[in-house]
């Protein structure tokens, strides 16, 4: 004997389906500023201190010899730590999902976007404003005159220039 299909006895009720738990749209949003707003805080915070580092190692704070010829950013470290900052704040917008609350997940999506791109834009910034690579010496053709084509010394040494 075949059973019976019953549709309205077949779908569990949400409690048993692990329904997501939905908050009001107004309380969504006033945890999403104060998300952000303790996003904003903690990536501040990061910069300042990175920046107090920087200066500190340039030699800016009344030593008259800087341990380096300048700061380097983007420095390593400082790198991973705006990372993980990103990477806690997709973490933290997928519990907000997993929770019903869209609108601060959206904003922790937004705000891991922005520092992604505030920190490629200040990479950028300190790449193009950093000095140039020094040239190295050439120490010139077999002849003793510098290869002027673009080639190495060996492609001038016949040529004659």
């Amino acid at each position: 004997m075949r059973p019976e299909f019953a549709p309205h006895a077949s779908a569990p009720p949400p409690e048993a389906r692990g329904a997501r738990r939905r908050g009001s749209p107004a309380g969504d949003i006033a945890l999403a500023v104060l998300v952000l707003v303790s996003d904003v805080v903690a990536v501040a915070a990061l910069t300042f201190f990175s920046a107090l580092s920087a200066w500190e190692e340039a030699g800016m704070f009344g030593d008259s010899s800087p341990r380096e010829e300048s700061p380097s950013f983007p420095d390593e470290g400082l790198l991973i730590a705006y990372g993980v900052v990103v990477a806690l704040l997709l973490l933290t917008a997928y519990g907000f999902v997993r929770t019903g609350r869209p609108v601060t997940a959206s904003a922790q999506i937004l705000a891991a976007v922005a520092v992604c791109a505030v920190v490629a834009y200040g990479a950028a910034a300190a790449q193009r404003d950093a000095p140039p690579a020094p040239v190295p010496a050439s120490s010139g053709g077999a002849n003793g005159h510098q290869c002027h084509s673009g080639g190495d010394n060996h492609e001038c040494r016949d040529s004659g220039g």
